[in-house]
């Protein structure tokens, strides 16, 4: 009997699909359900990458139209004249913060820092008298009502020398303002019409204007006094008169 045993085990093949041993004691129905089991997981896996295969196209699809259709956008804004160009229109949207974004950021990178001229009395009394004639028309002085060309610029240029104006900047940051200007603002540059002495003077007096001495306050705040113009007087429309020939001897 146990001959026959042998001789059958010899002759039935072996459950082992795909490599994988199995004891003696498993049947061929424990293999045909692993099988099965394997074969849902390949599926599984399969749907998954579908899945993730189809998110990443909708991803690629949505940033190509982006980066097409957004500048397409801005730039019909501004060709069909949509954006605002008067100085009494509204911002356009975003206007501020790109425009406080990109100058605080240059102006971090480019600014001395350090200023070569030092913080004392004389220098502010200079200072004070370069604002008095190139800053004073659009920034105005402390009590002072805006000026014309104030009142119609866009933006508004702060007041300098009331409340906290540039006080809370370096002198460093007011001295490239002055130097370099601020482009579609109205604020000019300098550098081409006053020293750099001159700049670093008016710079450290808008750093300190809620500290200066009397005497700076005296010279900054005195009355503009005109200087009456030289009338003079029209010329006669009537011919000249004759004058007499001379007398003979």
């Amino acid at each position: 009997m146990d001959g026959k045993l042998d001789l059958i085990s010899k002759l039935t093949p072996p459950c082992n699909p795909g490599g994988v041993s199995f004891r003696p004691e498993h049947s061929c129905g424990d293999v045909a359900s692993y099988v099965s089991t394997v074969e849902d997981s390949f599926e599984c896996v399969y749907c998954e990458f579908q899945s993730k295969e189809n998110l990443l196209k909708t991803f690629l699809i949505g940033l190509i139209i982006g980066l097409i259709l957004v500048p397409l956008c801005v730039y019909v804004y501004f060709v069909t004249g949509s954006a605002p160009v008067a100085t009494a229109a509204p911002e356009m949207p975003f206007e501020k913060m790109l425009a406080h974004g990109a100058l605080s950021a240059h102006i971090a990178k480019e600014m001395p820092k350090s200023a070569p001229v030092p913080a004392d009395e004389s220098n502010f009394a200079a200072g004070a008298q370069v604002y008095r004639e190139n800053c004073a028309v659009c920034h105005g002085l402390p009590g002072g009502t805006p000026t014309a060309v104030a009142r119609g610029m866009y933006p508004k240029p702060p007041k300098l020398l009331e409340g906290t104006g540039v006080t809370d900047d370096e002198p460093g940051e007011t001295y490239w303002k002055v130097s370099n200007g601020i482009r579609l603002s109205g604020m000019p540059g300098f550098s081409e019409s006053l020293s750099q002495t001159q700049m670093w003077q008016v710079s450290l007096l808008l750093a300190h204007a809620d500290k200066l001495p009397d005497s700076v306050k005296t010279a900054l705040y005195r009355p503009t006094l005109l200087v009456p113009e030289q009338v003079t007087p029209p010329a006669s429309s009537a011919p000249p008169a004759p004058t007499a020939p001379p007398t003979k001897p």
